[in-house]
């Protein structure tokens, strides 16, 4: 009996354990309803958006990430990591960071950021470029706004609020009445945003001098 009451306790321990990964296969795995997500119409793919930039001229690879997520607090945002090519720099900074954020903001699918917009770039270092410096020249942040200089590395990142708080910094609201609803018109590549190392610091090359002979007749 005791071999037989064994036998049927594991049946019915199988049983259960069967019953559970079909009943979590079937649980629902959608979004919150609560917040904005998936945007049926309007603005582009992540796809779309990371080829979009990937190919300007001077860019290495690009990644994306937080798309899909919220916080304990109800928060998302979207991160993008950018790197560019050895011998590029950045030619037109206030273009080149405007253009991120708004192919951010453009994307249609996942959450509707709600918090910031994160940029991470690596650069050349001897361009010295700083996306948060950049950010600030652009508009997108307030003037005396704390940035960090780039790594050794060349890399560097910023935030760019897109908060509808209404308490402490005003910037959210500030970026979110520039940058329209959600989502984004899909915005124009950058002419001349990067360019090879010797053009953006105008290297001049003075011209070749031919020594003359003159000749008194």
């Amino acid at each position: 009996m005791g071999l037989l009451r064994n036998a049927a306790l594991k049946i019915a321990i199988t049983a259960a354990a069967s019953t559970l990964v079909l009943t979590a296969c079937s649980l629902p795995s959608g979004k919150n309803p609560n917040y904005p997500h998936d945007a049926p119409v309007g603005g582009q793919t992540i796809v779309e958006m990371e080829q979009s930039v990937v190919a300007l001229p001077g860019i290495e690879s690009v990644e994306t990430e937080g798309h899909n997520s919220l916080n304990i607090k109800g928060n998302t945002g979207r991160h993008i990591k950018v790197v560019i090519e050895p011998g590029y720099v950045v030619a037109d900074e206030e273009a080149f960071v405007t253009f991120l954020v708004e192919s951010l903001w453009s994307v249609r699918e996942g959450y509707m950021p709600n918090a910031s917009l994160q940029l991470s770039i690596t650069a050349n270092p001897e361009d010295e470029f700083s996306i948060g410096a950049a950010v600030i020249a652009a508009g997108w942040r307030e003037p005396d706004a704390h940035t960090r200089p780039p790594t050794d590395e060349g890399w560097s990142s910023t935030a760019v609020n897109v908060s509808e708080r209404t308490s402490g910094s005003q910037w959210g609201i500030k970026n979110l009445e520039r940058l329209g609803d959600w989502p984004g018109t899909v915005p124009e590549p950058p002419v001349d945003a990067l360019v090879p190392q010797d053009i953006r610091h105008d290297r001049v090359v003075p011209p070749v001098l031919t020594r003359v002979d003159l000749h008194t007749w």
